[in-house]
């Protein structure tokens, strides 16, 4: 099975695929950090970054891809056929192709991305699960906390 592993070495980015322990310069990091990573296959790698870019390699190379934020990617989600999702901040972004748009579930703190396919996608939130099809995202889990629950009491 190959995999694609990560790490920062004085301030270079270097990606390995194990199919051939190839060492690739991805950029110059300088006070960048990565946040998030998605592999769809060997030659098709997403990677998020603190200042909110997104780079995708295609095997051979890393290229930037638009980015409607300016801020930490804390999750990415990408199909091979254009389909992304983002988690930044307490919003979520995705774009199937087109012009990036967001989807902001109620106020939570903890939160991510959860996709299998394009048509298996999900967001979750502390109370909310979202479930992408048709072109949008559905809420199929609302657990509203009516009065607060401690430990201790």
């Amino acid at each position: 099975m190959r995999r694609v592993m990560m790490g920062f070495i004085v301030g270079m980015l270097l990606v390995c695929v194990s199919a051939g322990a190839v060492w690739q310069d991805l950029f110059e990091l300088q006070d960048e950090r990565i946040t998030a990573a998605w592999a769809v296959t060997d030659e098709s790698v997403y990677a998020g970054l603190s200042s909110g870019g997104i780079f995708h390699w295609d095997g051979n190379d890393w290229t930037a891809v638009e980015s409607p934020v300016d801020n930490r990617v804390s999750d990415i989600f990408a199909t091979d056929d254009g389909f992304i999702v983002l988690r930044v901040g307490s919003s979520f972004y995705w774009t199937d192709n087109g012009p990036w748009q967001s989807i902001a579930p109620e106020a939570w703190r903890n939160g991510g991305v959860c996709c299998l396919s394009r048509d298996k996608s999900y967001i979750y939130t502390d109370y909310e699960i979202y479930k992408y099809g048709n072109g949008s995202w559905t809420k199929i889990l609302d657990n509203e906390i009516t009065e607060p629950r401690s430990l201790f009491h």
